[in-house]
């Protein structure tokens, strides 16, 4: 039975791909961790609104925004 100190044999290929997007051809690395932020900025931003009749909110949130929106759900 192989253990983990015993791997398969492996060959890595590096095939890099210039971006067509800018004169370095560089791409975007590392932002992937980050793109849960907003949704679940969103969804606290909304659970703490629920409170006061707040249900949905455009982005982005201002505090103009938050503030009208608390006004708006209490006139209905």
């Amino acid at each position: 039975m192989p253990g983990a100190d015993d791997p398969a044999p492996t060959k890595l290929i590096d095939w890099g791909v210039l971006s067509p997007a800018n004169s370095l051809g560089a791409k975007g690395a590392g932002e992937a961790g980050a793109t849960g932020s907003v949704p679940a900025l969103a969804n606290a931003v909304l659970d703490a609104l629920k409170a006061v009749n707040v249900q949905n909110l455009e982005m982005p949130y201002s505090p103009a925004r938050i503030w009208e929106a608390i006004h708006r759900a209490n006139r209905v």
